[in-house]
């Protein structure tokens, strides 16, 4: 594909930039979904790396699959640690920095889904030994959770030509949606249904009209997790390509290493009928002396032993609960009530000494917590998945769960997906 003009403009500048001696430089690449932020991502690492190291990050595991990068949180050694002041899942979890990160000297620092980046995450970004900085982003798509969005003072460059979808219909619904306002309330995305290219069907419908369905990627968006999980028991898929709520690190060998990011789809190619099996065919290959490959999961966990494809790479073996997100959060649920439990005890034994007198129960119910509340061993079916998970994904044919998705910025999000049809299903 030939760069527009707004593409080339951003090449020049790049080029421009690094040729100067000035160093820390920003450059802000904004851009509605379908505009060409990806292929420009992929062409600067073209022209570039040979020059200068470049690291490819984004803000999500899915949207850093998609361009073959990782997570700037990844990039940056930046970990989830407990907060032992939380009193509740969502504060269970702080960021901490564990080491130096890998983003070498004087590079080319890549971050997509920059909109989700929030302050405290964009304080370390800024300490990164990066040349240049180069943020790509859509500024009508979603916030940073629990955090302001950050405004960034520096050269800002927009690309305006859409490049996923030619057909004037979809285009028209999208671009409308995205320059209305949030006090729009008169901009019903149903209106825009002409039974060609936007569709609307009933919930009871969607079962049919999906296995009906001829197109390969086609994916159902809602807004919450648990309706997510809902589709996919209506969906009933036949296919076993899963999506990932969390990274599996494994061991090839020779090193430690991500071989898959939280939000990334796996395929599934075997069963075992045994963890033990699985156990031995790792040990014949790898030898008694090796680490565990997969550290993912634990045994006391109702999880799934099967042979997996990750980026079309087969891996011998790693655990999966191949199930709804609910099943793991129940649980979690249960070790938050113990954690509390032993945290307040804990509290009125030693005052304000008690975080340097915790016994093994508060341990092993922390770390326990830790671990699934992290999605450390949940995967469900790729057909159906959130907004948030979505960002970033181009799909040709996207089924929207309108009943469910009622904030602006998700709707959006979900429109911006399709490159082909948008297919709308209400109870209604």
């Amino acid at each position: 594909m030939e760069a527009n003009k707004k593409q080339k403009e951003i090449l020049r500048y790049v080029d421009k930039t690094l040729k100067s001696n000035k160093t820390k430089m920003m450059l802000n690449i904004i851009g509605e979904g379908g505009s060409g932020k990806t292929w420009i991502i992929s062409k600067i690492v073209e022209k570039f790396k040979d020059e200068y190291p470049v690291m490819v990050t984004a803000t999500t595991g899915l949207a850093a699959s998609l361009i073959g990068g990782v997570t700037i949180h990844s990039a940056l050694a930046l970990k989830l640690g407990i907060n032992d002041e939380a009193n509740s899942i969502d504060e269970l979890q702080k960021l901490e920095r564990e080491g130096y990160g890998s983003v070498p000297q004087q590079s080319i620092l890549i971050i997509d889904e920059s909109s989700m980046i929030g302050h405290l995450l964009f304080n370390e970004i800024l300490k990164a030994p990066y040349r240049l900085l180069i943020l790509l982003g859509d500024k009508q798509q979603l916030p940073p959770i629990k955090e302001a969005q950050v405004r960034f003072n520096c050269k800002t460059i927009e690309l305006t030509e859409q490049m996923r979808t030619k057909n004037s219909s979809l285009y028209k619904l999208i671009n409308d949606y995205r320059q209305s306002k949030e006090d729009d309330g008169h901009l019903d995305p149903l209106e825009y249904v002409d039974n060609k290219s936007i569709k609307l069907i009933t919930r009871s419908q969607l079962y049919n009209h999906y296995h009906n369905n001829k197109k390969k990627n086609k994916k159902i968006i809602s807004y919450t997790n648990e309706e997510a999980d809902n589709m996919v028991d209506l969906i009933k898929p036949i296919d076993l390509v899963f999506r990932l709520n969390s990274s599996i690190n494994g061991y090839d060998g020779k090193a430690n290493k991500v071989m898959a990011v939280n939000g990334e789809e796996i395929k599934i190619t075997s069963f075992p009928s045994t963890w033990s099996k699985a156990m031995d065919s790792f040990l014949r290959r790898f030898g008694y002396e090796s680490k565990m490959r997969i550290k993912w999961s634990n045994d006391q966990y109702p999880i799934e032993v099967v042979n997996a494809a990750v980026k079309n790479i087969k891996m011998p073996y790693c655990k999966l609960f191949l199930g709804r997100e609910s099943t793991i959060k129940d649980i979690t649920e249960g070790y938050m009530q113990l954690w509390i439990i032993e945290r307040e005890r804990l509290k009125q034994i030693h005052g304000k000494q008690w975080k340097n007198n915790k016994d093994e129960r508060y341990m092993v119910a922390a770390r326990t917590l830790m671990g699934i509340s992290s999605g450390v061993a949940s995967a469900r079916h790729s057909c159906s998945l959130t907004a948030h998970k979505a960002q970033g994904q181009s799909i040709e044919s996207v089924y929207i769960n309108f009943d469910n998705i009622k904030r602006r910025d998700l709707m959006y999000v979900a429109l911006s997906r399709a490159s082909k049809e948008i297919i709308f299903f209400t109870t209604n």
